[in-house]
């Protein structure tokens, strides 16, 4: 099982026509819609598109946007029972996007404030559980359940946002770290996966001898955004790892699969399903061969 621990949000996007406002005035709008966000939510419906078996651990209110959220997680077929109902409103995001593409987000914490590391029971973590921790989370926490990770033989994946505030000396504790490109200026006892713009070119690999491999990717023309890439890249990368591929396959179809979203605009409708990453493998091997 994949547990996948930390924020969920309910994300409100609007298009709008002009460009994004600034300052006090009315301005239309094309289309609006409602979402899910958070980086944890995002990776967990990735690796459950991966073809994982997933389980996110986090807090939502009792309200019509906490709801929305564990629907759609019930279908993509997450375990959502170890998420906890607060009386402070579900998390949200109100994301503006102008017609170039270019965004603004609006962030209002909500019930992720009470997520707490009791949530995951002891019995949860064991020799077949891989733990996933973004760093968007609280800092205490994340550091709790490394070390619970750690003394009951679970493998864990902390993941270095582009927004990472941790101190250095957490990174020892878990067993692979996931960071975007130009954040690797620590020493680390487990390996080290350094994702390329989002995973999108590829990663690095720094194995826990110090050594760098590169598993670079051609670069994609098609890129319209790369809003979920690298969340899209960590939740492929641990279905991989939890089915027990080497690391440098789970980095191809982490690269492949983010490479596939950045053609999309958009969050939880740009994680694309294994099926389609595996078609597309078949369908280049073919032409490799004919």
């Amino acid at each position: 099982m994949i547990l996948i621990f930390g924020n969920i949000y309910s994300n409100i996007n609007t298009f709008i026509d002009n460009g994004l406002i600034s300052g006090a005035q009315n301005t239309a709008t094309q289309d609006s819609m409602q979402e899910i966000s958070g980086s944890s939510a995002l990776k967990a419906i990735s690796a459950a598109r991966a073809g994982g078996r997933v389980s996110i651990i986090g807090t939502v209110g009792n309200d019509l946007f906490g709801r929305n959220c564990l629907d759609i997680f019930r279908k993509e077929g997450i375990n959502s029972s170890s998420i906890a109902k607060s009386k402070t409103g579900t998390g949200l995001e109100f994301s503006f996007s102008d017609p170039d593409n270019k965004a603004t987000s609006i962030i209002s914490y909500g019930a992720n404030l009470h997520t707490h590391a009791e949530q995951i029971p002891e019995i949860n973590l064991n020799e077949r559980t891989l733990l996933m921790l973004s760093s968007d989370s609280d800092v205490q926490v994340i550091n709790i359940l490394l070390e619970r990770a750690k003394a009951r033989k679970s493998n864990s994946i902390l993941c270095l946002d582009n927004n990472n505030k941790l101190d250095a000396s957490i990174y020892s504790s878990a067993d692979i770290i996931i960071s975007n490109e130009n954040q690797i200026n620590y020493n680390s006892t487990g390996y080290i996966v350094e994702a390329i713009n989002n995973g999108v070119y590829g990663a690095k690999l720094h194995n826990k001898e110090g050594n760098i491999n590169n598993y670079e990717s051609t670069p994609n023309e098609k890129i319209i955004d790369t809003k979920a890439c690298f969340e899209v890249f960590c939740g492929f990368f641990a279905s991989a790892i939890q089915a027990g591929l080497p690391i440098r396959r789970a980095i191809t179809l982490a690269s492949k699969a983010a490479q596939k979203a950045s053609e999309k605009a958009g969050t939880y409708d740009a994680i694309p399903y294994i099926g389609y990453i595996q078609d597309l493998e078949k369908e280049k091997a073919r032409n490799i061969n004919s």
